[in-house]
């Protein structure tokens, strides 16, 4: 039941955008740049102020996905060390373990397996996640290449940061946007979802494996199981409990984001091995998710 009501759905959705991708129809750029700019901002301000997230909640998250993400990039180093790794590929194997799909794949679980109180939670989650791949993920993607504090501008220039700041700002002063602004945003979500799996498939599209299948394997593997099992002991150790801790269990089991080899790609950190992971953690996915929805809600 768990396969066909949470999880076929949502590898129908990323099959239709694969099939179109192949077939020459749909490319990745202008689905990722509507995505990025248009959809995801409104997603985050439509959910973010209807939301009635208390701050102890939401302080709570902040700090355990901070601690999650630098516990996997410590894990990544300690690997790159013991098996001698060279350093682009430390940092791809970091690329890889820190950042999963929590948007693109894990908003749509969420919402199939949780409901809305689930994806409304979701939706902080990735609103973080997005803060630390724009800030930490630079700093592990430039790790041991020298870096500086240009791209931390670049923060403040994505469409998600004031998506999420406008929201928060009429929920602190207690205003609303007028029926007619807000109408439009809340179509736009609304395609959010659907976008984001059809993107998702255009972009596995270009993925292609190679040869280091030990490494990969055993990164697809830290990522799916080695995640929920680090995020069970920091829940347990921050007394994270109930829907939150679920939400944070199923978002630490998720496959590595496509965004992770975008960064992989700039800053040249070996990404064919990103790319790898990304592949086989996302179609490995359809099983240990699966376990991971049947354990949490046993």
């Amino acid at each position: 039941m768990v396969l066909l009501e949470v999880l076929l759905p949502i590898f129908v959705l990323i099959a239709i955008g694969y099939g179109l991708g192949r077939k020459g129809h749909l490319t990745p750029e202008p689905l990722s740049k509507l995505t990025f700019w248009v959809l995801t901002p409104t997603l985050l301000f439509t959910t973010l102020s209807k939301n009635e997230l208390q701050l102890s909640t939401l302080s709570q998250l902040a700090v355990f996905i901070t601690l999650f993400s630098l516990a996997l990039w410590l894990i990544a180093l300690a690997l790159g060390r013991l098996l001698q790794l060279k350093a682009d590929t430390t940092a791809a194997l970091a690329l890889a373990l820190v950042f999963s799909n929590n948007g693109n794949y894990g908003l749509p679980f969420l919402l199939f397996a949780l409901g809305e109180a689930g994806f409304n939670l979701g939706v902080v989650y990735i609103a973080i996640s997005s803060f630390l791949m724009a800030t930490l993920g630079v700093v592990i993607a430039t790790w041991g290449k020298g870096w500086s504090a240009k791209p931390f501008l670049n923060v403040f220039r994505t469409p998600l940061f004031y998506g999420v700041g406008l929201a928060l700002l009429l929920k602190l002063g207690g205003a609303a946007l007028p029926l007619f602004a807000l109408r439009p945003l809340e179509l736009l979500s609304q395609a959010t979802i659907p976008m984001m799996l059809i993107l998702l498939g255009v972009q596995l599209m270009g993925v292609r494996v190679g040869e280091r299948w030990r490494l990969i394997g055993a990164a697809s593997v830290l990522r799916l199981a080695g995640g929920p099992l680090l995020a069970l002991c920091l829940a347990a150790a921050l007394g994270v409990e109930g829907l939150l801790k679920t939400v944070v269990l199923l978002d630490s089991g998720m496959p590595t984001a496509v965004n992770a080899l975008v960064l992989a790609s700039y800053y040249g950190r070996d990404p064919r091995l990103v790319a790898s992971v990304v592949l086989v953690s996302t179609l490995l996915s359809a099983l240990s998710l699966t376990l991971l929805l049947l354990w949490v809600q046993g």
